[in-house]
């Protein structure tokens, strides 16, 4: 067995940094910090694939709505008109035409701006991801 008590002197002089505990210390920090990115790394990916799907279902949903409430605003309009020009016929046909014109493009307003506020919920950063990732870059200069 060597004993130990010769080499206090050299070991003060070589510093912390030959230490194979600290080193092994140093290493399990960096290996772990990596592990932490790359999981932060995978969240976003995930976050962010969410948020495209998201984004792909209010588009198809919003066209399909277009779609159909372009139909239905054709067909209700030319009734509209049609029984309108029937009940009234002093005024004519155009007229109620215009009527019908105008409560279409309200209708259509209003389907624009649900539609808008669908889009604005929509994230598209994770902002809890990008915060951590933030916070880990920060620990990892200090």
């Amino acid at each position: 067995m060597i004993s130990d008590t010769t080499k206090p002197m050299e070991r003060e002089q070589t510093g912390r940094g030959d230490d194979p505990g600290f080193v092994s210390l140093l290493g399990g920090i960096v290996t772990d910090f990596q592990s932490l990115l790359t999981q932060h790394l995978n969240l976003f990916k995930r976050e962010v694939l969410d948020d495209v799907k998201k984004s792909r279902r209010a588009a198809i949903t919003m066209g399909a709505a277009l779609m159909v409430g372009a139909l239905g605003v054709m067909l209700l309009s030319a009734m509209v008109v049609g029984l309108l020009a029937w009940a009234v016929p002093q005024v004519p046909w155009w007229g109620w035409a215009g009527v019908a014109g105008v409560l279409a493009c309200l209708v259509g307003l209003a389907m624009f701006t649900a539609a808008k506020k669908l889009f604005a919920s929509i994230t598209p950063l994770p902002e809890e991801t990008a915060k951590a990732i933030k916070e880990d870059i920060q620990w990892l200069k200090n």
